[in-house]
């Protein structure tokens, strides 16, 4: 099984690294929420995820998982971006050598991210929308990515962006669940696979169109086109056509 760390990225202490800030939101405070959100839900998937505490900066957030994760380990920091009051979309950062895991793992957190707050994803890479390496970034090589462990970053939205923090603040708890159940299809050994060759599917109790596309590779967008859906509304017992 492997096992997930996550930290929240910055502190939420006054003076120990909060992070970027516009207006009443602070990255730090922001980021610690999210992720004590996100670990409950894991929680209740029976999932323990491994965190660093709310006020440590990054270099204690290093130095006290560098000893306790694996190769195989997820290994999560969560970040909000800033810019200018126009920069928008969710986008995952993983290391400039990177593995199969890091990249798909990152593709479906965007994915995710982006489908719950209806906003766009940043970069591509390999053809995996909402990914980006570290070397995309401004900072360059990142310390967090020196972990053993699949490693990846989300910058979850832009915080100076008044418009996508005023729809986080209304789907956060959504988000926390739809990643937690996205971080949970990859604690078995194996890397799950697109289950493709099924062409119906039959709609079950707790599902969401979400949670079906992410499990058959494929997109909501997709789901919608062949199924004639005008909304993400789904009902249990309802046949969708997966491919044609």
């Amino acid at each position: 099984m492997r096992k997930i760390f996550i930290s929240s990225g910055h502190s939420n202490k006054p003076g120990r690294d909060m992070g970027a800030s516009s207006g009443p939101n602070i990255e730090g405070v922001l980021s610690v929420e999210f992720r004590k959100m996100l670990v409950q839900e894991l929680n209740k998937l029976g999932i323990s995820p491994i965190v660093d505490s709310d006020n440590t900066i990054l270099s204690e957030s290093i130095n006290f998982f560098k000893n306790i994760t694996s190769p195989d380990s997820i290994v999560l920091d969560i970040h909000f971006n800033s810019g200018p009051p126009t920069a928008t979309g969710t986008e995952t950062l993983i290391p400039g050598e990177n593995t199969e895991v890091e990249r798909r793992i990152a593709n479906e957190l965007s994915k995710c991210v982006s489908e719950t707050l209806s906003i766009p994803m940043r970069g591509t890479l390999n053809g995996l929308k909402g990914v980006k390496t570290e070397l995309d970034s401004h900072h360059g090589r990142l310390g967090w990515m020196r972990l053993r462990g699949e490693n990846v970053l989300m910058e979850i939205c832009f915080i100076s962006n008044p418009y996508e923090m005023e729809k986080y603040h209304l789907k956060k708890l959504d988000l926390a669940k739809s990643v937690a159940l996205c971080l949970s299809r990859w604690v078995g050994s194996n890397p799950p696979k697109p289950t493709t060759e099924n062409t119906t599917y039959i709609v079950k109790s707790g599902d969401s169109l979400w949670k079906i596309a992410n499990g058959f590779g494929t997109t909501v967008e997709n789901l919608k086109s062949l199924n004639n859906l005008k909304s993400n509304t789904i009902n249990v017992g309802q046949k969708l056509i997966i491919k044609k």
